[in-house]
């Protein structure tokens, strides 16, 4: 094992037997948030080994929380905010105690005008209200998260010879659905991640220019690149790029709203080995864990 001493991000540490939990409550985006199969449409990530690589949106969240937050996913494929609504409270008991943050994903499929899915916006917002109360009445802090843009332009490519007036997304639909989510995190002054802009200001887009991914009604675009193909492999779900756009997007929350989730703001589980343990001996061990003290502490 390496003794090499790297520069510490470790200021505290807890002897806790449990740490509290991150918890990810969304449909499928973020249930494929752990997903490597999603790199396969991310045709500009690295190769290493003739493999591409993609980025986890799940594996980074763990790695960056480890020994600080259990990161719990709870992502629910083809789930809407009325199916949210009436397993929210399941969902928290089944976590069980100490949930300390929460990321809150729907309305993509809400979206949809898909029977099966559609949610009217005014009850979509109502759900979305009900949901964040159930998880701020266990003492959990809120991070309210708007659909991203829905790429009609590839999904059409994906499904040629369909007639696009049948697809039952559309992505000023998604706007619609992420200004209601963002009016109601601006309610109840929680923070709100607007995918929407983020995707499309990502590829340069402005403010009154045609947005990228939305087919034309002429269909004149129906054979050109969206431009943000890469960041949605189908059209609706995240590539390993779109991952990590979120990704960013909630570090920067966590950090200006909730510093005290930086992760070198909060304690680390046990005493770090290459800061604390690697002048002492195994028989050491005893005194440190029983007692929960350590010799010499830097703390």
């Amino acid at each position: 094992m390496s003794t090499t001493t790297l520069p510490s991000t470790v200021k505290s540490i807890t002897f806790d037997r449990a740490i509290g939990k991150l918890v990810l409550f969304g449909d499928s985006i973020t249930q494929r948030s752990y997903s490597l199969d999603e790199g396969r449409y991310d045709l500009t990530g690295p190769l290493v080994d003739n493999k591409r690589q993609s980025f986890i949106f799940g594996s980074a969240l763990t790695d960056l929380f480890r020994r600080r937050l259990d990161v719990v996913p709870r992502g629910y494929s083809g789930y809407c905010s009325e199916h949210a609504r009436y397993i929210v409270d399941d969902v928290i008991a089944g976590i069980g105690s100490g949930i300390k943050l929460v990321t809150i994903f729907f309305g993509s499929n809400d979206a949809s005008k898909d029977p099966n899915q559609c949610v009217p916006i005014a009850r979509y917002s109502d759900n979305i209200k009900y949901v964040i109360e159930r998880f701020q009445a266990v003492g959990a802090k809120v991070i309210l998260v708007g659909p991203a843009p829905h790429d009609e332009v590839h999904r059409n490519q994906m499904f040629k010879g369909s007639d696009p007036s049948l697809n039952p997304r559309s992505t000023l639909r998604n706007l619609e659905y992420s200004n209601a989510a963002k009016e109601l995190a601006g309610s109840l002054d929680i923070p709100f991640i607007d995918l929407w802009h983020t995707f499309l200001y990502s590829v340069g887009w402005e403010e009154g220019k045609p947005i990228p991914g939305k087919l034309e009604a002429d269909r004149s675009n129906a054979n050109t690149d969206s431009g943000i193909k890469h960041l949605l492999n189908d059209g609706l779900h995240f590539t390993g790029q779109g991952y990590e756009l979120w990704f960013r997007e909630l570090e920067k929350v966590i950090k200006d709203k909730f510093p005290e989730f930086v992760p070198e703001n909060m304690p680390f589980q046990y005493p770090d080995f290459g800061q604390d343990l690697i002048k002492l001996t195994p028989q050491d061990a005893e005194e440190i864990f029983k007692n929960h003290t350590l010799p010499h502490s830097r703390y």
